[in-house]
């Protein structure tokens, strides 16, 4: 059980990166430091149309931009933000 809990946190953290990479990408592109909505990186092709929002656990990822950049994580296993099983991109 550890090596599959394993496997869905590294999954986790690639996709948080892929997110943060897109957000960057979207924010260059249109000009705009805002955070976009997951539908709107989906939608400027930023992101692939059939790219999971929701992490390996159901639980749909978090984006939070700030002048640091974007950040992404993921609620991890127990399902709650914040907490230490949490998988994030690097820039958190």
């Amino acid at each position: 059980m550890g090596a599959l809990l394993s496997a869905k946190a590294d999954s986790a953290k690639v996709d948080a990166e892929t997110i943060a990479q897109a957000v960057e990408l979207w924010q260059a592109n249109n000009g705009d430091a805002r955070c976009p909505t997951f539908i709107e990186l989906v939608n400027s092709q930023t992101l692939p149309p059939n790219r999971a929002d929701r992490d390996p656990w159901g639980h749909p990822y978090m984006i939070v931009c700030s002048d640091r950049g974007p950040s992404v994580s993921s609620s991890g296993p127990d399902g709650k933000p914040g907490t230490a099983d949490d998988p994030r991109s690097s820039g958190n």
